[in-house]
């Protein structure tokens, strides 16, 4: 967990950054960044256990830092909700997932190099956005809820994945339910 001296920092630098690593995302990505980032203390996200793993970290007025995919930034950001921390603490995203929907929507460049991001949280560099934040029962969730076709394509995505690498496993498994072999209407 960087500190920040309070005397040179930006009035977005935070007092603690906490580093949030999916180890899995990007095609193995996430791995070498948990090992560039090991001198900060990244934490390892434990899909199961993200909350607790908040809870025991964030403190309020800290950054939480999210390596990952849109599935690995809507997990966190849902249980900042559920743990009261959302309203007190600020998220960067730290973009290594197959499409990023969500980094591309908001401008986010492309991941990068992991030290420079830590480097420009750190100092404050990176400007605040305010995005929406949805609501279906108790889940949250950032850039879309889709249901359906669209969630029958994500399943398949993850059966595809060894063989289809990053956008090209999305063509594929897009392509597969449209084979329609019977319509009816009634």
């Amino acid at each position: 967990m960087p500190r920040v001296d309070g005397s040179s920092r930006s009035r977005y630098a935070p007092a603690v950054l906490h580093l949030f690593v999916n180890p899995n995302s990007g095609r193995g990505e996430g791995r070498r960044v948990l090992a560039v980032w090991r001198d900060h203390r990244p934490v390892v996200i434990d899909p199961a256990g993200v909350r607790a793993q908040l809870r025991e970290r964030v403190r309020p007025g800290d950054v939480v830092a999210i390596a990952g995919g849109d599935g690995t930034v809507s997990l966190v950001v849902d249980a900042l909700f559920a743990e009261g921390l959302a309203p007190h603490v600020r998220a960067a995203v730290h973009p290594l997932g197959t499409g990023n929907d969500l980094s591309r929507a908001l401008g986010v460049p492309a991941a990068g190099e992991p030290l420079a991001f830590v480097g420009r949280l750190a100092r404050g560099d990176a400007l605040p956005r305010a995005i929406a934040v949805w609501k279906s029962g108790e889940r949250r969730f950032l850039n879309y809820l889709s249901l359906g076709l669209d969630a029958r394509i994500l399943a398949a995505a993850d059966e595809w994945r060894a063989w289809f690498p990053g956008n090209l496993l999305f063509r594929q498994v897009s392509l597969d339910p449209l084979q329609i072999t019977d319509i009816r209407v009634q």
